[in-house]
């Protein structure tokens, strides 16, 4: 049987997005498409322009629209799949989630606790050292000011024989970090699970700052890592 192929919509290829990814490519031949959020009006209008570019050549080859959130990288794509009857399916968190509860809302809501395996978190036997870890992915200024990581630095500033380790701030974020930050600040752009799972457990603390979270992977994975 010919496999159905999925549209996989998403803004930044987090940990939960590869994950979907990784299920989907089981049982769907899947196409992703990175939109690239902009701040400047104009910037955002020309990242719009060349996904309808993308789509005009590719939407006849989907048979599944497939959006991690909905915001303006998921309009253009969902309204090519109405028009042409193809089903559109939204992973909402957040203040999106909100809406689900709105009065009504004509739409099909499915609620998915997120989940934790915890054999895939089991530390092995280190000597925790005195110093925090801290992780979740920053490449652009308003994700490293939300995730908290200036405040982290500042404090790192204060506590000159602490050691900090940042991890998952990437791009031009991290050259930014580096600049600013102390000797005693150390910045990695992205571990694999079996590495990162190796600085929870040798590390003290983990520290979360962040301005605003839904359900903070991270939090989890690390008080599964005690």
């Amino acid at each position: 049987m010919k496999k159905k192929t999925v549209l996989l919509l998403y803004t930044n290829y987090s940990t939960f997005v590869a994950k979907d990814d990784v299920i989907l490519k089981k049982n769907y031949n899947v196409i992703p498409y990175h939109f690239q959020s902009q701040k400047k009006l104009s910037s955002m209008m020309f990242e719009m322009f060349k996904q309808k570019i993308f789509l005009l050549v590719n939407i006849w080859k989907v048979d599944i629209v497939y959006s991690w959130f909905s915001d303006f990288h998921s309009f253009l794509p969902f309204l090519f799949a109405k028009m042409l009857g193809k089903k559109t399916v939204v992973i909402v968190g957040g203040f999106e989630g909100v809406k689900a509860y709105v009065p009504g809302l004509k739409a099909v809501f499915k609620s998915i606790p997120t989940g934790y395996n915890p054999d895939n978190w089991v530390v092995g036997t280190y000597e925790r050292k005195k110093s925090v870890v801290a992780f979740g992915y920053a490449g652009n200024m308003q994700k490293f000011v939300g995730k908290g990581y200036d405040f982290i630095i500042e404090v790192a500033k204060k506590m000159p024989d602490i050691d900090f380790h940042l991890i998952s701030i990437r791009d031009k974020m991290k050259d930014y970090a580096n600049e600013i930050a102390p000797t005693n600040v150390t910045i990695t752009d992205s571990l694999p699970q079996d590495k990162l799972l190796e600085e929870l457990a040798k590390n003290k603390v983990y520290t979360l700052l962040s301005m605003s979270e839904g359900l903070p992977s991270s939090l989890c994975e690390a008080m599964l890592c005690g």
